[in-house]
């Protein structure tokens, strides 16, 4: 009695059929069987007729064989990034044209805008498709890349770009992406950073060493001194954490306001108020509104110190005579344009008034001499008469005006002092505008201020 048997294996990827025959030798299958038993397996790709015939040929017994084989895919390329704006790079200073290397150049600062697209996903390749023995499609992709979605920053309804939901700076930390409404600096700025100059707000940790700059739209905070640097805000407020250490050129502006823990040998010029932690010493400091040191020490000396609105400190000048101007400029464009308009408008009707008067006179004397004016010249001078009346009516208004508004900015004028309530020196130079005093004793606890064209010291309670 005769046996045969065929087995066929597929391996688990199916990429590949093995053909074993066990065959007594009376009876060896034929191609036929070989190809029922495939399609019994459900291989329908890659088979080697040419391998099956040969063995059938042969009639000897074979052990894994391979009869069929799959084709591989080929991989697709891999997904990758593609950023529309750079993260800040290290800092180079930029070299002139003479081959000289500039150190105190720009930083080159990654700014986006609100709706700024910053980086976009070219999603991976499909590649070129395989196929299994068992006529299954492999299609194998490159690999995928994620966005890297940090902090205020938004993935398009596509899913493939990142855009900044507000406008700042742009940050890359632990591979994410982020937009922040601060710029920091952990450090000092220095030759390692180079000048600083950014639209939004800028946090530094460090120092600002001498001669950089550190400029900005919005508010600059400084957690520790200032050298004889430039640092400007146009409509921010500036924080300096320690002080300003300015060795006479240091300059200091900003929009808004300045807080400080002291200032020496500086140029200090602030639209708002000056708020001074320790002292002021040596220094020019104009403020639009307040000044204010009356903490801790609270010293202003030596230097000259004006605000608009007032100032107030606890010490002023020194025992040594060190000098100090102090002062408050009166600006006062709502009362003084008035004042001027009125005063230009006095003085036309003055001059109109002086004309008629003598006109009038000379009617007057043209009646001695003829003893009777024409009716023509009557009607003049009755004109002229009733002109002359009306003017000297309108000058008075004119002049009372003036005078309430003179009195109400008097008025103004007392509530803009220098209080100062421990102790000012003697020779510190007191100016209240177009008044100048210099004190030849030492006050203490006083409010200093202008009484109309008088300054006035005046005993705190």
């Amino acid at each position: 009695m005769s046996s045969k048997s065929i087995d066929i294996t597929i391996s688990e990827d199916k990429m590949r059929a093995l053909l074993s025959i066990h065959s007594d030798g009376n009876s060896f299958p034929t191609k036929e069987d070989i190809i029922d038993k495939l399609k019994e397996k459900n291989i329908s790709y890659g088979v080697k007729e040419e391998a099956i015939e040969q063995i059938v040929d042969g009639q000897k017994n074979v052990n894994s064989i391979k009869i069929a084989e799959g084709t591989p895919p080929q991989k697709g390329k891999d997904g990758k990034l593609i950023w529309y704006v750079e993260s800040d790079s290290e800092y180079s200073p930029k070299i002139n044209d003479d081959g000289k290397a500039d150190y105190w150049s720009n930083k080159k600062i990654s700014q986006v805008n609100k709706g700024d697209e910053i980086v976009t996903k070219l999603p991976p390749g499909k590649g070129a498709p395989g196929k299994t023995v068992t006529g299954e499609e492999i299609i194998k992709k490159g690999q995928d890349v994620s966005l890297p979605q940090g902090k205020n920053v938004a993935i398009s309804d596509d899913g493939l770009t990142l855009k900044a939901k507000i406008n700042g700076h742009l940050e890359y930390e632990d591979g994410k992406v982020s937009i922040s409404d601060v710029y920091r600096i952990k450090g000092d700025v220095d030759f390692s950073t180079g000048n600083i100059k950014y639209n939004g707000k800028i946090h530094i940790t460090g120092d600002v060493r001498s001669g950089f700059k550190v400029e900005s739209e919005k508010s600059i905070i400084i957690d520790g001194n200032v050298e004889a640097a430039h640092i400007y805000s146009r409509s921010g407020d500036i924080h300096i954490g320690l002080g300003i250490v300015g060795k006479g050129r240091a300059n200091i502006l900003a929009g808004g306001n300045l807080y400080c823990g002291f200032i020496q040998d500086a140029k200090v010029n602030i639209s708002k108020s000056v708020f001074i932690e320790h002292y002021a010493i040596n220094s020019e400091i104009y403020a639009g509104e307040k000044i204010i040191a009356s903490y801790n020490e609270g010293l202003l000396r030596g230097g000259k110190i004006y605000s608009e609105e007032g100032i107030e400190a606890l010490e002023v000048g020194s025992k040594k005579n060190i000098y100090t101007e102090i002062g408050i400029n009166f600006n006062y464009p709502k009362f003084n344009s008035k004042i001027k308009e009125l005063s230009e408008e006095a003085k036309e009707k003055e001059s109109e008034l002086e004309l008629i008067s003598k006109k009038i006179n000379f009617l007057n004397l043209l009646r001695e001499r003829l003893e009777e004016l024409s009716p023509e010249k009557q009607n003049e001078y009755k004109e002229l008469v009733e002109k002359a009346k009306n003017l000297k009516k309108d000058l008075k208004a004119l002049k009372e005006e003036k005078a309430e508004l003179s009195s109400s900015a008097d008025e103004d004028l007392k509530k803009k002092a220098i209080i100062v309530q421990n102790t000012i020196h003697n020779e510190v130079d007191i100016n209240l505008g177009d008044l100048q005093f210099n004190l030849e004793k030492r006050y203490k606890n006083v409010k200093i201020y202008r009484d109309s064209n008088n300054i006035s010291i005046q005993k705190l309670s």
